[in-house]
């Protein structure tokens, strides 16, 4: 015996299936398309205020003793320090107007600084303010 509405039943289930696949991928791209547009927010933030990053290096020949000095606007969280591309331990905050001396570097060829700031409480490198220097 076949049961009339039987067919109408299936189709409204797999109707209802789609309605709801659909309201769920909705929501996950809006949710996506929110998080990349909040990071791109936090990038472009982040470029704005390491334009304000500014620092100067003076530093005998050999780089035995090197003066760093936050020229900037912004307050410098660390400082990463490569010596002939071995990481060394960076600074601590570096504030406006501030110098540092750093002496132990040894005697390598080449030190290159990335200046590191922190905006609403997360951390972010200045690449482009990157300083590479040659030591004799």
């Amino acid at each position: 015996m076949k049961k009339k509405g039987a067919g109408w039943i299936s189709w409204i289930l797999i109707f209802a299936l789609f309605i709801s696949l659909g309201t769920t991928m909705i929501i996950w791209a809006k949710n996506k398309t929110t998080d990349v547009t909040e990071s791109a927010m936090s990038d472009s933030e982040a470029r704005m205020q390491c334009s304000n990053v500014k620092f100067k290096v003076e530093q005998n020949p050999d780089c035995s003793n090197v003066y760093i000095e936050n020229r900037g606007l912004i307050n410098i969280k660390d400082l990463n320090i490569w010596a002939d591309d071995t990481e060394i331990v960076g600074t601590e905050n570096i504030i406006v107007g501030q110098t540092i001396n750093l002496n132990n570097l040894g005697t390598p060829n080449i030190v290159t600084f990335l200046p590191i700031i922190e905006i609403d409480g997360k951390t972010a490198s200045c690449k482009e303010k990157r300083l590479t220097i040659e030591c004799l």
